[in-house]
């Protein structure tokens, strides 16, 4: 591997955190729930770590209840990766443990203190940074798949392209590439979709996902069988959309109630094909709503509009990027979105 260059640490401190792990450190490793990236990030880290606890979770399980657990436990290491610069939970987390971070998120705060070695390289993917590391302290080539899996899932695979398509042509398969985006068939892309849709069906305990993933190219336990069921009612749900869909104010609106939080995933499929319109899709949860909104040719600015949306209402929150973005309201609010979406 190349070497990289870090947007904030230094690598010397990385081997400065791992010379001074012993036997008597409880470690906990904390990484992102919701993404492939996130749970191989953790495989790679457990795979030279030995952690007495793993925990995924998503930006709003860094709290104080997090905290008290770690406390608790006795937690003397902590090991985060794929989960962003939230500084004052890392600053509180300090206070109780020594910390490495490994990330690839924008961020505003340099984390880095004589408690915390955060490592931040942006361009490339936790998974892929984290291996680069921690392959300087054991051989880690038997991963080598799965983080050519996760560069391509969270679409960072321009930096590290080379090692990208050495591993596809490794195990079979080729890396092609239509302007910059990966076409989406052969080897890897199916295990990517599997590994994806079951993080879906088990969006309440990933871990399951993070069991089932071995160390053989292509050895996902039994995730294809459940991938299988999540599609089926992936295939489904984008069906009544163009039966279902209403349009207000110019907008394709789809309102419906999954077994699976297939949300962000349907919307992002639909609008691949109809760029040069807004999409919103409404998740129909137990206590709220989800939005997912697009707008591939940016004409709309989706980050705004989820803003516009939820602005003053009881629980809310929204925002996002421009193309894509998202937000959370509650039940009782939902005339008021419907009326605001007709509105704006």
């Amino acid at each position: 591997m190349e070497k990289i260059d870090f947007n904030a640490g230094e690598e010397k401190r990385f081997f400065e955190f791992i010379s001074k792990l012993n036997g008597n450190d409880k470690i906990a490793l904390i990484s992102h729930s919701r993404d492939i990236d996130g749970i191989i990030s953790a495989k790679v880290v457990n795979s030279v770590i030995d952690v007495e606890l793993i925990k995924f979770v998503d930006y709003n399980d860094l709290n104080d209840e997090l905290l008290n657990e770690l406390k608790q436990k006795g937690i003397t290491k902590t090991i985060v990766t794929d989960l962003g610069a939230e500084e004052n939970f890392f600053i509180n987390l300090s206070k109780l443990c020594e910390v490495l971070i490994i990330d690839h998120h924008q961020f505003k705060v340099d984390l880095n203190t004589y408690k915390i070695v955060f490592l931040n390289v942006q361009g490339l993917c936790a998974a892929y940074i984290s291996y680069y590391l921690f392959s300087k302290v054991d051989n880690l080539e038997k991963l080598d798949w799965l983080i050519a899996i996760a560069s391509v899932s969270d679409w960072l695979y321009h930096k590290n392209r080379k090692f990208v398509e050495m591993t596809y042509k490794k195990y079979g398969d080729e890396l092609k590439v239509e302007g910059i985006l990966v076409k989406k068939e052969g080897k890897f892309w199916k295990l990517l979709t599997e590994i994806y849709n079951s993080i879906l069906f088990f969006s309440k305990d990933v871990k399951n996902v993070y069991n089932n993933l071995g160390e053989e190219f292509g050895d996902i336990g039994e995730l294809g069988k459940h991938a299988k069921e999540v599609q089926e009612e992936i295939d489904k749900s984008i069906q009544n959309f163009w039966k279902e869909k209403n349009e207000i104010n110019g907008r394709d609106v789809f309102v419906y109630r999954p077994r699976f939080p297939t949300g962000s995933v349907i919307s992002s499929m639909i609008s691949g094909e109809i760029i040069d319109k807004t999409l919103i899709i409404i998740e129909d949860k137990e206590e709220t709503f989800h939005v997912h909104g697009r707008r591939q040719d940016q004409k709309e600015n989706m980050s705004v509009l989820m803003k516009r949306l939820i602005k003053d209402l009881e629980s809310a929150s929204g925002g996002g990027h421009i193309p894509a973005a998202g937000a959370h309201f509650m039940k009782k609010d939902f005339d008021t979105v419907m009326k605001r979406l007709k509105e704006f």
